[in-house]
């Protein structure tokens, strides 16, 4: 009877080794036809721009890396930048939250804006640039995440203003857009967020859980909509979560910098500690009718001018419950008006650290950020005290900030010149040509946008959690606009009309009303913003030329024609040459400039005078000889012809 054949070793082996693979070789199969499908996006943090070749902007939808399919989704900064990076440009790269970003303002208002502006006075050789890629409701998982995008770009040094987002930023501890505990893990989701099979699934189960819309209105702003825990007590262990979740993504990203040798300026952070009552910061429900006894005796002792039996009231309901920030805020601002600042300035930062509603970072994240700065050596820029010497009584208030912890204008500029002074003092730049001390900055975002801050800021203190829950109004909606600024930004703010529209819409008032240097302001932003696009940079040039700035005009001219060669372009730049008495480069961008088409009597004179001063006679004369046969009348024309032919005759 014969017997039965058994594989051998290197059968068995091979057997098993493709038993295991086929689920792998599944899996790289499904991957390849999503991705040849068109399905997914890689959302990566900077994407070059289809008009124009060279230049590259943060991608408008990197946010959706994050927020997947949520109904809305953070912006980004539109700064355009050039690709590759030149040689002779120094390039900085801000990373953070909304604050960093620049909400409600956005626009030239941008502590980054603010950077540049003053790095460009002090050195007006450097090329600096300075590009944000902060978002509202981001955290350190999303900073970390994009590091290696970032040092892609080859920054001179990052700047960093972060904290407030830990708990309630994407993936935060307390956040809806958190899943699971663990750091490593969320980490590693981010690794695999590109892979369409991850975003195939991550779709589907969005698409099962996803809320309709009359939930996604009732939950209202994105503030509202980032919030899973609402009550986050000090030293809890969600609490201690999230500064730990801080310090390690904060010390991977530091590290990583420090490891390219790429400079870090970080920054403390600061909110509203006097004039922003706490979120959620009553003792427990058990608790609470003897602290509002307690509240109202001392209001009565106050009425009747008993400070100090008042004071003690509140110091002894302090023991009524240990968690609860409001007692420490009333006694704060009893001191306050008492005039006892240090015991203010202590109880308001007990009160905020307090407050179970964590959209303001407590003081243990500055104190993660001042240690790590030193561990990695990083430059610490220590703008929370800055805005304390800056605020009123020392203890940060809405002298600087719009809301709990959003900057007004006079905010965003301390933290830019902070920052900037950080840097000067670093001497990356080395010594600066305009002393640092002597620069004086004016309020660079657009009345358009000013106004638009102020109305986001009316916007979203209409709802939770500045609001009771269930009661959202839309107070713009109901705005009568008192001047054609407030029509025009409500109407944007509804979006009826684009922001580039309207801000054309501006400019035109301002050329009508005579408003010159305002005009000035907002095309120089626009030119700026909008580096790659011809139109803006011409259109700057033109009104600095108008108004006697030639120096100034001849940059932007010659970007416009860097962008596209135009004959009005360069018809500009070779006047402004001629004027300045560079009569060869004169010569050349006139020529090019009626080569290009321009038909003006100015280009053709013009050239022929350049020709004239460079004792070019035979071509000063065929330049002249063409302008008389169309316009025989043109005196100047004539004088000059003359002067040519006599030295032709010389010749």
């Amino acid at each position: 009877m014969p017997t039965e054949r058994q594989p051998s070793g290197t059968t068995r082996v091979l057997f098993w080794a493709i038993t295991l693979a086929l689920p792998f070789v599944f899996l790289v199969l499904l991957e390849s036809g999503l991705r040849i499908a068109g399905y997914g996006n890689a959302y990566p943090l900077f994407v070059e721009l289809d008009e124009v070749g060279g230049f590259k902007i943060p991608n408008p939808e990197v946010a959706k890396r994050y927020f997947g399919n949520a109904p809305v989704v953070p912006t980004i900064s539109q700064d355009s930048f050039r690709s590759p990076r030149p040689d002779s440009s120094f390039r900085l790269i801000v990373q953070g939250g909304s604050t960093a970003a620049g909400f409600p303002y956005y626009y030239e208002a941008s502590f980054g804006d603010v950077v540049e502006d003053l790095l460009l006075t002090a050195y007006p050789e450097s090329n600096t640039q300075v590009i944000t890629t902060a978002m509202s409701a981001v955290n350190s998982y999303t900073l970390l995440d994009l590091a290696d995008e970032i040092i892609a770009e080859e920054p001179d040094a990052i700047l960093i203003y972060a904290g407030h987002n830990e708990f309630y930023g994407a993936m935060g501890v307390g956040s809806s857009q958190s899943f699971g505990s663990s750091i490593s893990a969320k980490r590693l989701y981010l690794k695999l967020r590109s892979y369409r099979l991850v975003q195939l699934l991550q779709n589907s189960l969005a698409r099962i859980s996803a809320p309709n819309a009359t939930e996604v209105a009732q939950k209202g702003t994105l503030m509202a909509r980032m919030v899973g825990n609402q009550s986050i007590p000090i030293d809890s262990e969600l609490y201690h979560a999230g500064i730990s979740q801080f310090e390690s993504n904060m010390d991977a990203l530091l590290a990583t910098y420090r490891q390219r040798d790429i400079p870090v300026f970080i920054s403390t952070i600061f909110s509203n500690e006097r004039d922003h009552h706490p979120f959620i910061g009553e003792p427990t429900a058990d608790q609470r009718n003897k602290w509002q006894r307690e509240q109202s005796d001392a209001a009565d002792a106050v009425a009747t001018g008993d400070t100090s039996r008042a004071t003690q009231i509140l110091v002894n309901a302090l023991t009524i419950d240990s968690l609860a920030a409001d007692p420490h805020f009333a006694l704060a601002k009893l001191y306050l008006s008492a005039g006892d600042t240090s015991s203010a300035r202590r109880h308001f930062l007990i009160a905020r650290d307090k407050d179970q509603l964590r959209f303001r970072a407590p003081e243990e994240i500055n104190n993660v950020i001042v240690d790590l700065a030193s561990k990695h050596d990083a430059t610490l820029v220590d703008v929370a005290t800055a805005a304390r010497a800056a605020s009123s009584y020392g203890i940060t208030g809405n002298d600087l900030l719009t809301e709990h912890l959003h900057p007004n204008l006079e905010g965003y500029r301390l933290i830019g010149r902070t920052f900037f002074e950080s840097i000067v003092d670093s001497q990356l730049l080395g010594e600066e040509k305009v002393d640092a001390d002597e620069i004086r900055l004016t309020n660079y975002a657009s009345e358009l946008d000013s106004l638009l801050g102020e109305f986001r800021i009316i916007q979203i203190t209409a709802s939770w959690p500045f609001q009771p829950i269930g009661k959202s109004t839309r107070p713009i909606d109901d705005l009568v606009p008192q001047n054609a600024l407030e029509d025009l930004t409500k109407r944007v703010f509804k979006n009826e009309t684009d922001r580039v529209t309207a801000l054309n819409e501006l400019l035109v008032a301002y050329q009508q009303r005579g408003q010159i240097d305002k005009a000035v302001k907002l095309l120089k932003n626009s030119a700026h913003r909008y580096q790659y696009l011809e139109p803006a940079q011409r259109a700057t040039g033109a009104i600095l030329a108008a108004t006697g700035r030639p120096d100034e005009a001849l940059s932007y001219f010659l970007l416009a024609q860097q962008l596209l060669k135009t004959p009005e372009s360069a018809k500009m730049i070779g006047s402004i040459y001629l004027n300045a008495g560079d009569n060869e480069k004169a010569v050349e961008f006139l020529a090019s400039a009626i080569e290009l088409g321009d038909e003006t009597q100015q280009a053709y004179f013009n050239l022929a005078l350049g020709y004239y001063r460079l004792e070019r006679w035979k071509p000063a004369a065929e330049v002249l000889d063409a302008l008389l046969s169309r316009w025989p009348n043109h005196l100047e024309a004539r004088r000059l012809q003359t002067a040519v032919n006599a030295q032709l005759n010389k010749a």
